[in-house]
């Protein structure tokens, strides 16, 4: 742990007590959650940072599509230039831009047209929003964990199964956003991040009711931002690339790159949710100038930042694509399937 790190942790033990507090307040019902008549369905995790929640959230919202459910995606909509209630998707049109929505929302409306949209801070506002005015049948909390002003049927928590949950220090000495035993509210476990079915995770005994799940966040196409032809994935290998991303984990998407058998010659990283510009792409062009490469590669959660801005493509080298990626769940899938389909039926008495 380096220094600033343990100055910082008598500020963590203060976040700890109000997180603490906080959660008892809920518990024992000083503080209310919103109840919604369709059921409420949180995807979540505990810590700050990529866990690999979007591609899962995306998994989710196909389930349910795959039921014929009127299906409503909320969030907070985060480092958007907006603030209070947008509409991104109504279920039929797209608005505003990644700008205007904030990139996930954005990505999720993208892939999924039959999908509602909305972001809000007030998450309850917006979940109201989609049963009211748009007809929803199952509301997706995405990063709702946190979130108990809003009442729901099902927690899912996200876990990186490559880090140490219960060893890692609470805000801001680390990244653990929550206390050990609000696990006790999950359903279901999902771990994400395994090797395989068989992959040795933590445990968590504040969890011993929930279903466990191992998820894998797997690379599906290469999609260019110039409108040229998709390539399958096989393109990467053998192949050499200039990468650039501004997500929570940058070295998740440098080993995707790898492990598809590309050679990354230069990565450039930026903060999560950053706003591309000029002096940013000019550094890209200049790296993709000096190596040469076949490809250069990016996200898709950038891609999208990217597209709603005309000028911001134009300036991208022309074999700019980003990687298209997709959860598979590689154990506990027929038991999540059945709890999802089994939650998303319930009505409030």
């Amino acid at each position: 742990m380096n220094s600033l790190a343990l100055l910082l942790r008598p500020v963590s033990w203060l976040y700890g007590a109000a997180v603490w507090i906080r959660g008892r307040c809920y518990d024992l019902g000083v503080l209310g959650s919103a109840a919604m008549s369709v059921p409420v369905i949180s995807v979540g995790n505990m810590t700050a940072g990529g866990t690999g929640k979007t591609p899962l959230v995306e998994y989710l919202v196909s389930l349910l599509l795959e039921e014929h459910l009127r299906v409503a995606v909320v969030s907070r909509g985060y480092a958007r230039a907006t603030s209070g209630p947008f509409v991104v998707s109504d279920g039929s049109r797209l608005f505003g831009s990644a700008r205007e929505s904030g990139d996930e929302p954005y990505q999720v409306a993208r892939k999924f047209p039959r999908a509602v949209v909305i972001v809000d801070e007030e998450k309850s506002r917006a979940a109201a929003t989609a049963v009211r005015e748009f007809g929803a049948d199952v509301v997706i909390v995405d990063d709702g964990f946190q979130h108990r002003a809003l009442g729901r049927a099902l927690d899912i928590v996200t876990v990186d199964s490559t880090k140490s949950l219960r060893t890692m220090p609470l805000l801001p000495s680390g990244l653990r956003r929550d206390v050990m035993r609000s696990l006790a509210r999950a359903g279901v476990l999902v771990y994400s991040r395994c090797e395989d079915d068989a992959h040795n995770h933590e445990t968590f005994g504040e969890a011993a009711s929930a279903l466990v799940c191992c998820v894998r966040s797997e690379p599906r196409r290469c999609v260019p931002l110039t409108g040229a032809e998709e390539l399958p994935l096989s393109a990467l290998s053998g192949a050499t690339a200039v990468a650039f991303c501004a997500i929570g984990d940058p070295g998740s998407f440098l080993r995707t790159l790898e492990d598809a058998g590309c050679t990354v010659l230069k990565l450039h990283t930026y903060p999560d949710h950053h706003a591309f510009n000029e002096s940013d792409l000019g550094a890209i062009r200049r790296s993709v100038e000096a190596a040469r490469p076949v490809h250069v590669l990016t996200t898709e959660k950038d891609a999208v930042r990217l597209i709603g801005d005309s000028g911001l493509v134009r300036l991208l080298p022309p074999n700019t694509s980003y990687v298209e990626i997709a959860c598979r769940m590689i154990r506990g899938e027929e038991k999540f399937r059945e709890l999802i389909r089994t939650t998303s039926r319930r009505r409030a008495a």
